[in-house]
């Protein structure tokens, strides 16, 4: 297992401070050592560079769909629609099945793109991977009747 490799394991422990030293030996700009950074930035409540040290590790490759979700979030907020989108996508390759990242790309093909097949597609694959009773999952239900399809 590479440093890189365990310190994210460090991190996905609740270790991100050890992950972050344990990452001192690599080069700056190592997407895991950002990401390690913003989430420790999380941790310490250090709002003011936290989105940008996240926005870097997406840019230098992070490869984790959770913090590409969570970069995809920030750049919404920030209004820059067509990144958020291509990091969506970028998330299902990694993980076909991630269901944030499926019904955000569900209400973008309806409301943007008035891409009702599409839509339909991906609240399904949301729906699935969401537990029963969730309120999320009961979302993508109300949705698919309200399009006309069996939920």
């Amino acid at each position: 297992m590479s440093l890189a490799e365990q310190a994210y394991v460090q991190g996905n422990n609740g270790q991100w401070h050890v992950a972050l030293i344990s990452a001192g030996k690599w080069y700056a700009n190592h997407p895991i050592l950002l990401y390690a950074q913003y989430r420790v930035s999380l941790e310490d409540g250090e709002k003011s560079r936290k989105d940008d040290l996240l926005l870097k590790a997406v840019d230098e490759g992070l490869e984790d769909p959770d913090g590409l979700y969570e970069a995809a979030r920030v750049l919404a907020k920030r209004g820059e629609r067509a990144k958020e989108i291509a990091l969506y996508r970028r998330i299902l390759r990694l993980r076909p099945e991630h269901p944030e990242a499926n019904y955000c790309l569900a209400m973008y093909y309806d409301q943007e793109q008035h891409d009702r097949p599409k839509a339909v597609h991906h609240l399904r694959i949301a729906r699935d991977n969401l537990p029963e009773g969730n309120v999320w999952r009961a979302r993508c239900e109300e949705l698919l009747r309200e399009f006309g399809q069996e939920p």
